[in-house]
Protein backbone atom coordinates (compact mmCIF):
# COMPACT_ATOMS: atom_id res chain seq x y z
CA UNK A 1 0.00 0.00 0.00
CA UNK A 2 1.40 3.48 -1.09
CA UNK A 3 1.22 6.22 1.58
CA UNK A 4 0.87 9.82 0.34
CA UNK A 5 2.83 11.93 2.80
CA UNK A 6 2.03 15.49 4.04
CA UNK A 7 5.02 17.14 5.94
CA UNK A 8 5.08 13.33 7.73
CA UNK A 9 7.59 10.66 8.98
CA UNK A 10 7.16 7.31 8.07
CA UNK A 11 8.35 4.25 10.87
CA UNK A 12 8.10 0.76 9.24
CA UNK A 13 7.53 -2.06 12.21
CA UNK A 14 6.50 -5.61 11.07
CA UNK A 15 3.52 -4.94 9.03
CA UNK A 16 3.01 -1.85 10.98
CA UNK A 17 3.50 2.16 9.89
CA UNK A 18 3.71 4.84 12.85
CA UNK A 19 2.82 8.10 11.09
CA UNK A 20 3.53 11.25 12.70
CA UNK A 21 2.67 14.42 11.51
CA UNK A 22 -0.61 12.50 9.02
CA UNK A 23 -3.43 14.23 8.08
CA UNK A 24 -6.46 12.22 8.60
CA UNK A 25 -9.85 11.55 10.42
CA UNK A 26 -7.45 10.45 13.73
CA UNK A 27 -5.59 13.58 13.02
CA UNK A 28 -7.60 16.07 11.60
CA UNK A 29 -5.42 19.40 12.18
CA UNK A 30 -2.16 17.77 9.83
CA UNK A 31 1.21 18.21 11.89
CA UNK A 32 2.43 20.46 13.95
CA UNK A 33 6.38 20.77 14.22
CA UNK A 34 8.61 23.05 16.36
CA UNK A 35 11.55 23.06 13.93
CA UNK A 36 11.99 21.38 10.44
CA UNK A 37 13.48 18.34 11.73
CA UNK A 38 10.45 17.72 14.47
CA UNK A 39 6.98 16.36 13.96
CA UNK A 40 3.90 15.39 15.99
CA UNK A 41 0.57 14.01 14.70
CA UNK A 42 -2.50 15.75 16.05
CA UNK A 43 -4.96 12.74 16.59
CA UNK A 44 -8.34 13.05 17.60
CA UNK A 45 -9.19 13.70 21.37
CA UNK A 46 -9.78 10.51 23.18
CA UNK A 47 -9.74 9.36 26.97
CA UNK A 48 -7.69 11.92 29.16
CA UNK A 49 -9.35 10.61 32.24
CA UNK A 50 -6.31 9.97 33.45
CA UNK A 51 -7.86 7.98 36.65
CA UNK A 52 -6.36 5.57 38.61
CA UNK A 53 -5.11 2.07 36.32
CA UNK A 54 -5.78 0.16 39.02
CA UNK A 55 -3.18 -3.02 38.96
CA UNK A 56 -1.06 -1.29 36.15
CA UNK A 57 1.53 1.80 36.29
CA UNK A 58 1.02 4.11 33.78
CA UNK A 59 -2.17 2.95 31.70
CA UNK A 60 -2.78 6.74 31.29
CA UNK A 61 0.46 7.01 28.81
CA UNK A 62 1.22 10.11 30.57
CA UNK A 63 4.91 8.88 31.25
CA UNK A 64 5.39 7.92 27.76
CA UNK A 65 5.50 4.63 26.17
CA UNK A 66 7.27 3.74 30.01
CA UNK A 67 6.79 -0.37 30.80
CA UNK A 68 4.54 -0.60 27.34
CA UNK A 69 5.99 -3.02 24.64
CA UNK A 70 5.34 -4.63 21.32
CA UNK A 71 5.51 -2.93 17.84
CA UNK A 72 2.18 -1.19 18.41
CA UNK A 73 3.67 1.32 21.63
CA UNK A 74 3.91 4.59 20.31
CA UNK A 75 2.74 7.31 22.61
CA UNK A 76 1.73 10.12 20.60
CA UNK A 77 -0.63 13.52 21.87
CA UNK A 78 -3.83 13.91 21.11
CA UNK A 79 -5.48 17.20 19.81
CA UNK A 80 -6.41 18.35 23.99
CA UNK A 81 -2.70 17.42 24.41
CA UNK A 82 -3.61 14.75 26.28
CA UNK A 83 -1.04 11.46 25.59
CA UNK A 84 -2.22 8.43 23.78
CA UNK A 85 -0.95 5.51 22.23
CA UNK A 86 -1.60 5.85 18.08
CA UNK A 87 -0.56 3.18 15.73
CA UNK A 88 -1.50 2.72 12.27
CA UNK A 89 -2.19 -1.02 10.72
CA UNK A 90 -1.52 -0.80 6.97
CA UNK A 91 -2.13 -4.58 6.12
CA UNK A 92 -4.68 -7.11 7.96
CA UNK A 93 -2.67 -10.11 9.26
CA UNK A 94 -2.62 -12.00 11.90
CA UNK A 95 -4.45 -10.06 15.03
CA UNK A 96 -0.94 -10.93 17.03
CA UNK A 97 1.44 -9.34 14.29
CA UNK A 98 0.72 -5.90 15.71
CA UNK A 99 0.25 -6.06 19.31
CA UNK A 100 0.83 -3.72 22.90
CA UNK A 101 0.96 -5.14 25.73
CA UNK A 102 2.24 -4.42 29.70
CA UNK A 103 3.18 -7.06 32.20
CA UNK A 104 1.26 -7.14 35.49
CA UNK A 105 0.84 -9.66 37.74
CA UNK A 106 -2.45 -12.25 37.91
CA UNK A 107 -3.45 -14.39 39.95
CA UNK A 108 -5.26 -17.70 38.67
CA UNK A 109 -8.86 -18.15 39.51
CA UNK A 110 -9.68 -14.44 39.87
CA UNK A 111 -11.73 -12.08 37.89
CA UNK A 112 -10.77 -8.92 36.41
CA UNK A 113 -12.36 -5.77 34.56
CA UNK A 114 -10.22 -4.21 32.00
CA UNK A 115 -11.26 -0.88 30.71
CA UNK A 116 -10.03 1.24 28.50
CA UNK A 117 -10.77 4.34 26.06
CA UNK A 118 -10.31 3.79 21.97
CA UNK A 119 -11.17 4.76 18.80
CA UNK A 120 -10.25 4.88 14.94
CA UNK A 121 -10.29 6.27 11.57
CA UNK A 122 -13.14 3.65 10.60
CA UNK A 123 -15.04 0.85 11.58
CA UNK A 124 -12.34 -2.49 13.11
CA UNK A 125 -12.02 -5.11 15.74
CA UNK A 126 -9.21 -5.12 18.08
CA UNK A 127 -8.31 -7.90 20.91
CA UNK A 128 -8.90 -7.24 24.10
CA UNK A 129 -7.38 -9.02 27.32
CA UNK A 130 -5.17 -10.00 29.87
CA UNK A 131 -2.59 -13.29 29.30
CA UNK A 132 0.38 -15.27 30.03
CA UNK A 133 3.31 -13.15 28.81
CA UNK A 134 5.62 -16.71 27.49
CA UNK A 135 4.78 -19.70 25.69
CA UNK A 136 1.85 -21.09 25.71
CA UNK A 137 0.40 -17.38 25.94
CA UNK A 138 -3.07 -19.18 27.39
CA UNK A 139 -5.35 -15.85 27.54
CA UNK A 140 -8.72 -14.58 28.52
CA UNK A 141 -9.49 -12.16 25.74
CA UNK A 142 -12.88 -10.29 23.79
CA UNK A 143 -12.81 -8.92 20.59
CA UNK A 144 -14.32 -5.07 20.42
CA UNK A 145 -15.19 -3.04 17.91
CA UNK A 146 -14.19 -0.01 17.50
CA UNK A 147 -15.46 3.33 15.54
CA UNK A 148 -14.98 6.79 14.92
CA UNK A 149 -15.98 7.80 17.76
CA UNK A 150 -13.90 7.58 20.99
CA UNK A 151 -15.67 5.21 23.74
CA UNK A 152 -15.23 3.55 26.82
CA UNK A 153 -14.83 -0.14 26.77
CA UNK A 154 -15.28 -2.67 29.84
CA UNK A 155 -14.54 -6.59 29.81
CA UNK A 156 -14.71 -8.58 32.55
CA UNK A 157 -12.60 -11.45 32.01
CA UNK A 158 -11.26 -14.79 33.94
CA UNK A 159 -7.68 -16.09 34.35
CA UNK A 160 -8.94 -19.35 34.93
CA UNK A 161 -6.20 -21.69 33.37
CA UNK A 162 -3.21 -18.99 34.02
CA UNK A 163 -1.48 -16.20 36.19
CA UNK A 164 1.89 -15.16 37.83
CA UNK A 165 3.78 -12.21 37.64
CA UNK A 166 4.74 -12.46 34.37
CA UNK A 167 1.08 -12.00 32.97
CA UNK A 168 0.15 -9.00 30.93
CA UNK A 169 -2.29 -6.91 29.38
CA UNK A 170 -2.47 -6.83 26.08
CA UNK A 171 -3.82 -5.43 22.71
CA UNK A 172 -3.47 -7.33 19.62
CA UNK A 173 -4.87 -5.39 16.46
CA UNK A 174 -3.14 -6.79 13.82
CA UNK A 175 -6.26 -8.40 11.99
CA UNK A 176 -7.71 -5.76 10.26
CA UNK A 177 -6.59 -2.12 8.81
CA UNK A 178 -6.65 1.12 10.02
CA UNK A 179 -5.75 3.94 12.86
CA UNK A 180 -6.36 2.56 16.56
CA UNK A 181 -5.68 5.00 19.55
CA UNK A 182 -5.85 3.94 22.96
CA UNK A 183 -6.12 5.87 26.46
CA UNK A 184 -7.00 5.29 30.06
CA UNK A 185 -6.62 1.68 30.44
CA UNK A 186 -7.01 0.56 34.06
CA UNK A 187 -7.07 -3.54 35.31
CA UNK A 188 -9.25 -4.08 38.63
CA UNK A 189 -9.64 -7.36 40.38
CA UNK A 190 -13.71 -7.80 40.66
CA UNK A 191 -13.71 -10.83 42.74
CA UNK A 192 -12.41 -11.83 46.24
CA UNK A 193 -9.30 -13.83 46.35
CA UNK A 194 -10.15 -17.09 47.61
CA UNK A 195 -8.54 -16.90 50.32
CA UNK A 196 -10.60 -14.18 51.79
CA UNK A 197 -14.20 -15.09 53.18
CA UNK A 198 -16.45 -12.74 54.96
CA UNK A 199 -15.24 -11.31 58.66
CA UNK A 200 -18.37 -13.07 60.43
CA UNK A 201 -21.46 -15.18 60.13
CA UNK A 202 -24.92 -15.02 61.36
CA UNK A 203 -26.48 -15.81 64.58
CA UNK A 204 -28.39 -18.64 64.86
CA UNK A 205 -32.03 -18.60 63.63
CA UNK A 206 -34.36 -17.58 65.79
CA UNK A 207 -38.38 -18.25 66.74
CA UNK A 208 -38.79 -15.14 64.69
CA UNK A 209 -37.89 -16.71 61.59
CA UNK A 210 -34.66 -14.34 61.44
CA UNK A 211 -33.86 -14.28 57.65
CA UNK A 212 -30.08 -15.13 56.31
CA UNK A 213 -28.93 -15.26 52.44
CA UNK A 214 -25.97 -17.18 51.82
CA UNK A 215 -24.55 -17.08 55.23
CA UNK A 216 -21.93 -19.85 55.82
CA UNK A 217 -23.36 -20.47 59.30
CA UNK A 218 -26.66 -21.42 57.40
CA UNK A 219 -28.34 -20.96 54.60
CA UNK A 220 -31.87 -21.43 53.65
CA UNK A 221 -32.99 -19.56 50.37
CA UNK A 222 -35.93 -21.87 49.55
CA UNK A 223 -38.11 -19.03 49.33
CA UNK A 224 -35.89 -16.26 47.79
CA UNK A 225 -35.86 -14.77 44.34
CA UNK A 226 -32.78 -13.86 43.41
CA UNK A 227 -34.21 -12.02 40.37
CA UNK A 228 -37.60 -10.12 40.74
CA UNK A 229 -39.05 -8.90 37.67
CA UNK A 230 -37.80 -5.39 37.86
CA UNK A 231 -36.82 -5.09 34.16
CA UNK A 232 -32.87 -5.44 35.00
CA UNK A 233 -32.52 -9.21 33.80
CA UNK A 234 -30.99 -12.25 34.95
CA UNK A 235 -28.05 -10.19 36.87
CA UNK A 236 -27.76 -11.54 41.02
CA UNK A 237 -26.48 -14.83 40.94
CA UNK A 238 -25.18 -17.15 43.51
CA UNK A 239 -21.36 -17.86 43.65
CA UNK A 240 -18.89 -19.74 45.75
CA UNK A 241 -16.19 -18.34 47.65
CA UNK A 242 -13.40 -20.47 49.45
CA UNK A 243 -16.07 -22.35 49.85
CA UNK A 244 -19.29 -20.42 51.04
CA UNK A 245 -22.02 -19.45 48.93
CA UNK A 246 -22.51 -15.46 48.32
CA UNK A 247 -24.55 -12.97 46.61
CA UNK A 248 -23.18 -11.21 43.45
CA UNK A 249 -25.23 -8.34 42.33
CA UNK A 250 -23.57 -7.20 38.37
CA UNK A 251 -24.39 -3.75 37.32
CA UNK A 252 -26.33 -2.26 40.04
CA UNK A 253 -29.48 -0.54 38.70
CA UNK A 254 -32.11 -1.95 40.91
CA UNK A 255 -30.72 -5.36 41.77
CA UNK A 256 -31.79 -7.41 44.78
CA UNK A 257 -33.51 -10.12 46.32
CA UNK A 258 -37.18 -11.31 47.08
CA UNK A 259 -38.08 -13.00 50.32
CA UNK A 260 -41.19 -14.92 48.44
CA UNK A 261 -43.63 -13.54 50.96
CA UNK A 262 -44.14 -10.86 54.14
CA UNK A 263 -41.29 -11.11 56.66
CA UNK A 264 -42.34 -9.58 60.58
CA UNK A 265 -39.00 -7.64 61.88
CA UNK A 266 -40.63 -5.70 63.99
CA UNK A 267 -38.96 -6.70 66.72
CA UNK A 268 -35.56 -6.16 65.00
CA UNK A 269 -33.08 -3.15 65.65
CA UNK A 270 -30.21 -4.03 63.39
CA UNK A 271 -30.05 -5.32 59.70
CA UNK A 272 -26.34 -6.61 59.24
CA UNK A 273 -24.50 -7.23 55.74
CA UNK A 274 -21.18 -8.08 54.78
CA UNK A 275 -20.27 -6.82 51.17
CA UNK A 276 -16.82 -6.62 48.79
CA UNK A 277 -16.77 -4.88 45.58
CA UNK A 278 -13.73 -3.60 43.60
CA UNK A 279 -15.97 -0.56 42.36
CA UNK A 280 -15.83 2.83 44.08
CA UNK A 281 -19.52 3.95 43.62
CA UNK A 282 -21.77 3.79 46.86
CA UNK A 283 -24.77 1.72 46.88
CA UNK A 284 -28.34 2.12 48.78
CA UNK A 285 -29.76 -0.47 50.21
CA UNK A 286 -33.80 -0.66 50.50
CA UNK A 287 -36.35 -2.55 52.55
CA UNK A 288 -39.58 -2.67 50.62
CA UNK A 289 -42.94 -3.55 51.88
CA UNK A 290 -45.86 -3.53 50.45
CA UNK A 291 -46.35 -0.01 49.59
CA UNK A 292 -43.95 0.39 48.54
CA UNK A 293 -42.24 2.56 49.76
CA UNK A 294 -38.38 2.62 49.05
CA UNK A 295 -36.32 4.84 51.35
CA UNK A 296 -32.58 4.59 50.98
CA UNK A 297 -29.73 3.85 53.16
CA UNK A 298 -26.55 5.10 51.51
CA UNK A 299 -23.46 2.75 52.09
CA UNK A 300 -19.97 4.66 51.93
CA UNK A 301 -17.99 2.00 50.26
CA UNK A 302 -14.56 0.64 51.36
CA UNK A 303 -13.40 -1.45 48.46
CA UNK A 304 -10.90 -4.26 47.54
CA UNK A 305 -11.68 -6.31 51.60
CA UNK A 306 -14.31 -7.77 52.80
CA UNK A 307 -16.59 -5.33 54.97
CA UNK A 308 -19.46 -5.75 57.71
CA UNK A 309 -22.35 -3.20 57.36
CA UNK A 310 -24.84 -2.64 60.28
CA UNK A 311 -28.06 -0.50 59.20
CA UNK A 312 -29.87 0.78 62.22
CA UNK A 313 -33.79 -0.06 61.26
CA UNK A 314 -34.58 3.30 62.29
CA UNK A 315 -33.81 4.56 59.14
CA UNK A 316 -36.95 2.80 57.67
CA UNK A 317 -39.44 3.02 60.76
CA UNK A 318 -41.94 4.94 60.47
CA UNK A 319 -42.04 4.91 56.90
CA UNK A 320 -41.60 1.43 55.97
CA UNK A 321 -43.61 -1.41 57.50
CA UNK A 322 -41.48 -3.33 59.18
CA UNK A 323 -44.10 -6.32 59.63
CA UNK A 324 -44.43 -6.51 55.86
CA UNK A 325 -41.09 -6.38 54.58
CA UNK A 326 -41.38 -8.57 51.24
CA UNK A 327 -37.94 -7.07 48.94
CA UNK A 328 -34.51 -5.72 49.59
CA UNK A 329 -33.09 -3.68 46.69
CA UNK A 330 -29.53 -2.36 45.85
CA UNK A 331 -28.77 0.23 43.66
CA UNK A 332 -25.35 1.82 42.14
CA UNK A 333 -23.23 1.17 39.41
CA UNK A 334 -21.18 -1.55 39.76
CA UNK A 335 -20.39 -5.33 40.99
CA UNK A 336 -20.96 -6.27 44.36
CA UNK A 337 -21.00 -9.32 46.22
CA UNK A 338 -22.89 -9.49 49.46
CA UNK A 339 -22.99 -12.67 52.15
CA UNK A 340 -24.84 -12.95 55.85
CA UNK A 341 -27.71 -10.92 55.90
CA UNK A 342 -29.89 -10.72 58.60
CA UNK A 343 -31.68 -8.78 61.02
CA UNK A 344 -30.99 -9.28 64.88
Amino acid sequence: MKIKKKNSSLIWLSGISIILGLSSACSPGGSTASNDNETQAVVSACGGANVSSGLLTNGDFEAGVGSWSGNAANVLQDSNGNNVNYANVEAAGNAWDVNLSLVVEITQGQTYKLTFSAMSDGDRSVVAGIGQNAAPYAASTQTVNLTTTCNNYELELTAATFGDNNSRVLFDMGAAAGEVIIDDVALVVTTPSADAAPNSTAPSPSENNTISVFSDAYTDISTVNLNPNWGQGTVTTQETIAGGNVLKLKSLNYQGIDFGGSEDISSKTTLHLDYWTADSTAFNVFLISTGPVEVPYSVPVTTGSWQSLEIPLSTYSGTVNLSDIIQMKFDGNGTIYLDNIYFY
